[in-house]
C-alpha cells in the first residue's frame, strides 16, 4: 500500500483509532467502509495492560454498524492470538483461509450477553 492509497482511506473512505499508553501508541484500529473491513487492529503486545483490543475492537465495530448494514470482514494470520481473540468476540470463520466475518445480529448478541454478565 502506498502512502497516498493510506492517506485516502483514512480521510476519504474509512476512520482511524488510537489508544496511547503512557509514553507510546499502544495500538491503533482502521475500518474502511468502502470494502466493509477492518483494514487493520493492531495492539502492542507489551502494552496488553491498557486493554485496547477489546476497546479498539468495540468502537471499530460499533461505528461501523452505526452506518452499515453489515457484514463486516477482516483477515488475520492462522494460529496467532488475534485469530483467538476474534473467535471469541463472535467472529466467524469463512472458507477462505484466515478471513473472518461479524455480522451486526451476532455484534448486538455478544454485547448483550456481556451486559447480562
Amino acid at each position: 500500500m502506498t502512502e497516498e492509497s493510506l492517506l485516502s482511506l483514512i480521510n476519504e473512505s474509512g476512520k482511524v483509532w488510537i489508544c496511547e499508553g503512557k509514553e507510546e501508541l499502544a495500538g491503533f484500529g482502521i475500518v474502511d467502509m468502502v470494502n466493509d473491513t477492518i483494514w487493520a487492529l493492531y495492539v502492542n503486545s507489551e502494552a496488553e495492560d491498557y486493554r485496547c483490543d477489546n476497546a479498539l475492537h468495540d468502537i471499530l465495530l460499533k461505528w461501523f454498524f452505526a452506518s452499515k448494514q453489515g457484514p463486516i470482514r477482516l483477515g488475520t494470520v492462522k494460529g496467532k492470538d488475534a485469530e483467538e481473540f476474534f473467535l471469541r468476540n463472535g467472529w466467524e470463520k469463512q472458507t477462505k483461509e484466515s478471513s473472518y466475518e461479524i455480522t451486526r445480529e451476532s455484534y448486538k448478541n455478544l454485547q448483550a450477553q456481556e451486559t447480562a454478565e
